[in-house]
């Protein structure tokens, strides 16, 4: 990561935390009704929300990451990984994750115009990442996380995609980084879309050409970058 890069994160994390602490009653106290219909995760793995992750990218660029399949309810002897409870009008409100068949955490959202955000609690009240997805025109422009240790509950890790449009590409700086240690790595994903806006290939861009492959990879998964 160049300099710009660190001190990027650096402000990124320390803004995301402070408004984890503003957030936190509010998004509880607007989130915990119940939901009107429910669906079901089966199988999903490293992704944040399973299923429903903001991602346009992730599992795309990603190895050993999946989103797993989605079921209204699932069979007697399968464990689901996710619940997603929806209200009336179809918007998703809470993500239960499951460990072993039984709700290790939960995520309360709260949508405020073109802007998402969530908060993670464990079944015991701590609190273990926040998120904030931001959207221009039904198209994700940046999402980011911090994941909190829940030891000291300090913030440790952040994850952050900004995205970009232009023409028929659109451009993803991806970076991961850790906040004690001041350290991480970051790309440029390049995507060819097609007319409806469906990712068809991607080559990386880094600052080190070094253990970068920059050759043209197809994307098999028919992945359309809006949200509608």
């Amino acid at each position: 990561m160049t300099d710009k890069e660190i001190n990027h994160c650096n402000e990124l994390g320390t803004q995301l935390a402070h408004r984890a602490c503003l957030e936190l009653s509010n998004l509880i106290d607007q989130t915990t009704q119940q939901g009107q219909s429910y669906k079901y995760g089966i199988g999903g793995k490293n992704l944040h929300r399973g299923w429903y992750c903001p991602s346009i990218i992730y599992d795309i660029v990603i190895g050993n990451a999946s989103r797993g399949r989605l079921v209204k309810k699932p069979q007697p002897q399968t464990l689901p990984s996710f619940r997603y409870c929806f209200n009336a009008n179809g918007t998703l409100l809470r993500v239960d994750e499951y460990f072993n068949g039984k709700i290790a955490a939960s995520e309360s959202l709260l949508h405020e115009n073109e802007t998402i955000k969530g908060l993670t609690i464990t079944s015991d009240n701590q609190l273990l990442r926040y998120s904030e997805e931001q959207y221009s025109d039904a198209i994700l422009t940046q999402y980011s996380y911090i994941d909190y240790n829940p030891c000291d509950k300090t913030p440790y890790f952040l994850h952050c995609e900004k995205y970009k449009l232009e023409d028929n590409r659109l451009i993803c700086w991806f970076a991961e980084y850790e906040m004690m240690t001041k350290s991480g790595w970051s790309h440029n994903y390049i995507f060819t879309l097609d007319e409806q806006g469906v990712i068809q290939s991607y080559h990386i861009e880094g600052e080190d050409p070094k253990g970068i492959d920059h050759s043209e990879r197809v994307v098999s998964r028919n992945r359309n970058i809006s949200r509608n």
